[in-house]
């Protein structure tokens, strides 16, 4: 195996230019999925048909249903043994698709479960959903926001009937499962997550 090239975050010229000298293609999705996803996709429509290879950090449906979007024969984690890309590129440069079906109807299912709360949410409820799942107290959302604290919490009641949720915990934890916030990072705070869901003005 031979490396050709090394192409910058959604550097789409370049990578028309070099993966058409590429027996397979290795994108990384860890940098930026839209963008690089993108670029994956340009490259098919030009007529690109080599086999291309997904690597992320974290296996999400966003993430997985980006590479079957870019028509990738394989989503490689990161964090998994070199031996696996390895193998992953042996395999699908004779033709093998690594991604099972099964996989990619189970991600589609859920997308389409998440389609309902993401068309319901509001502006602003988006607004506060992020700021929850980042760790802020509902009274520093207010001031965050500019609006009452009161305010808050009526959101907070209407986030979780429309994810049927009982806590803020249980909001944040629907609201990533169907990628309405961006994922997790380390360090979160969480001291104010885990408390019930205020019932009354």
């Amino acid at each position: 195996m031979t490396v050709i090239g090394n192409i910058d975050d959604g550097d789409v010229a370049q990578l028309m230019v070099s993966a058409r000298r590429a027996d397979i293609v290795i994108v990384d999705f860890r940098m930026n999925v839209r963008a690089v996803a993108g670029a994956a996709v340009h490259l098919r429509r030009s007529g690109w048909t080599a086999p291309l290879i997904a690597l992320t950090q974290t296996e999400t449906d966003a993430v997985l249903l980006a590479a079957v979007e870019a028509e990738a024969s394989a989503l490689i984690c990161a964090t998994g043994a070199g031996a696996d890309l390895i193998t992953a590129v042996r395999s699908t440069v004779t033709g093998k698709t690594l991604i099972r079906p099964e996989v990619v109807a189970s991600a589609f299912s859920r997308r389409k479960l998440g389609e309902e709360p993401r068309s319901q949410l509001t502006q602003r409820e988006y607004e506060i959903l992020s700021l929850l799942a980042d760790g802020v107290a509902s009274r520093d959302i207010g001031t965050r926001l500019g609006i009452k604290y009161v305010t808050v919490r009526t959101h907070l009641r209407n986030l979780a009937s429309k994810l049927a949720a009982h806590s803020k915990l249980e909001v944040v934890a629907k609201a990533h499962r169907l990628d309405l916030v961006g994922d997790a990072r380390p360090g979160r705070p969480a001291a104010d997550a885990s408390s019930p869901m205020p019932t009354g003005n």
